[in-house]
């Protein structure tokens, strides 16, 4: 059985193979960008610049 750091890993590498697919289309991929960083601001808003696995 996978950890949920496993999972959690896997998610994260499939995003960003996902996220790297949209590069040929400048415009998908600036709006995705744009959604990423908005995801990434509120995650460090919630939980702060630095975190452990346990978080």
């Amino acid at each position: 059985m996978e950890s949920s750091v496993d999972v959690a890993r896997y998610q994260w590498e499939e995003g960003s193979r996902r996220l790297e697919a949209e590069a040929s289309d400048p415009d998908a991929y600036e709006a995705l960008m744009e959604q990423v960083a908005a995801v990434a601001e509120e995650l460090r808003r919630r939980i702060g610049e630095h975190f452990t696995l346990e978080e």
